[in-house]
């Protein structure tokens, strides 16, 4: 790495490409735009200046006393992430007023991702690339160590003694029989799953790590308030159990961060109103999905054209936003746009979105922009953007299924 080939012979770079060079597989000039890139953001950057820093941490070594001058750089981050987390939770479900929660005399915490690591803390895998406990973070070259974790389960005690609310709990996610027999009359049972990946792991299906939906289903029998949190790094199966009756709110957290307990804690008693979106649909079936699982196998890789940068705005569209409930609270209005029939494009695509916090009666007017490649469809033939024959719809709304307001473009 870089130019790792997986698990294959070897990288495409280093002694490869000296040898690719020396027997004309690749140029010399291709070689210098090569190195060209890479030197490019080192002096952009003006890395060659004596007042640039120093360097202070060696990451393939950070136990390394002689280059790691341990430098804090936290400040108060830990309120950014906490924020983040809560606002990109997405509420899936909420009936029969299950959230928030309002002091419940007690509550029961299922599963393993409600608690901590119970082997080796939450920087027990090289990469993160393991799942033990709550699931912060995927895993691959691109994670970095935990300076702590908090999990739903020291969270949600110490909320628990703020509300004098009794609290237990079962991180084993088997002991299916005792999950349910412990849910029994408590006032909410949270139940939490998860799923994991990682570089060069990826799942090898969507289903709840653990036997999550087992979990899920043996709480639920036996508890009418039972409450899913998921903390996973994409789609999940959810069928087994998102209609059942008592499972009364679902929580969709992703991987949330260092603060992953704290930030669930004040989705689940309001004290933040979730506002996020899932960034994929959730199908019914894998089937259901126009890209199946691919387990191995080689692909071509597609040329892109690195001529397409930022864009002008072609057009605005303009609307207003009334918060008409009874709480302050957040929204993300979408954007969509119905190409005409010509363009053979799905009938709704997402192409802007806001993000607008509202008190209780107030109207903000709100700007999306969009560009004229929203409104383009790429043209296999010539090798360009072009406008589709027809007129072009607008919807506005929470979800492609949830419309509020339609209108067209003036073409």
């Amino acid at each position: 790495m870089p130019g790792n080939v997986g698990r294959g012979p070897g990288s495409y770079f280093g002694a490869n490409l000296t040898a690719a060079v020396q027997n004309g597989l690749v140029s010399k000039d291709r070689l210098n735009d090569m190195a060209t890139r890479v030197l490019a953001g080192w002096y952009f950057l003006h890395q060659d200046s004596s007042s640039f820093p120093a360097v202070n941490f060696n990451g393939n070594n950070p136990g390394d006393e002689a280059t790691n001058e341990h430098i804090d750089v936290q400040d108060d981050h830990y309120k950014v992430v906490r924020e983040i987390g809560a606002a990109s939770t997405v509420l899936l479900k909420n009936e029969k007023e299950a959230l928030p929660l309002k002091g419940p005399r007690s509550i029961f915490l299922a599963g393993s991702d409600a608690g901590p690591a119970r082997v080796a803390g939450p920087n027990g895998f090289r990469n993160q690339g393991g799942n033990d406990g709550i699931l912060a973070m995927g895993g691959g070259s691109g994670t970095a160590n935990f300076t702590y974790l908090i999990s739903p389960y020291e969270a949600l005690q110490a909320r628990a003694r703020k509300d004098r609310t009794s609290v237990s709990w079962l991180f084993d996610d088997f002991a299916i029989e005792r999950a349910g027999n412990m849910a029994i009359g408590n006032t909410a049972a949270i139940v939490f799953v998860n799923s994991d990946s990682s570089e060069g792991s990826d799942r090898t299906n969507i289903t709840a790590w653990h036997g999550g939906d087992n979990l899920i289903l043996a709480v639920a029998a036996q508890n009418n308030n039972t409450i899913v949190v998921a903390h996973s790094v994409g789609q999940l199966v959810v069928e087994p159990w998102i209609d059942h009756p008592n499972v009364t709110a679902v929580l969709w957290a992703s991987a949330p961060g260092q603060e992953a307990g704290n930030s669930i804690t004040d989705v689940l008693y309001g004290d933040f109103n979730p506002t996020g979106r899932l960034p994929y649909s959730i199908a019914k079936r894998l089937e259901d999905y126009s890209a199946q699982v691919v387990t191995g196998g080689s692909g071509t890789i597609l040329p892109v054209p690195y001529t397409e940068g930022l864009h002008r705005p072609a057009f605005k569209v303009a609307f207003d936003m009334k918060n008409t409930g009874k709480v302050a609270g957040g929204e993300i209005p979408q954007l969509y746009v119905q190409l005409p029939p010509s363009a053979e494009e799905p009938p709704a695509i997402l192409k802007g979105f806001s993000d607008v916090h509202l008190q209780v009666g107030q109207t903000k007017n709100v700007v999306i922009n969009l560009s004229r490649h929203a409104l383009s469809i790429w043209d296999v033939v010539d090798q360009g953007w072009r406008k589709p024959e027809g007129t072009i719809g607008v919807s506005i709304g929470a979800s492609s299924r949830d419309f509020r307001l339609h209108g067209a473009i003036p073409l």
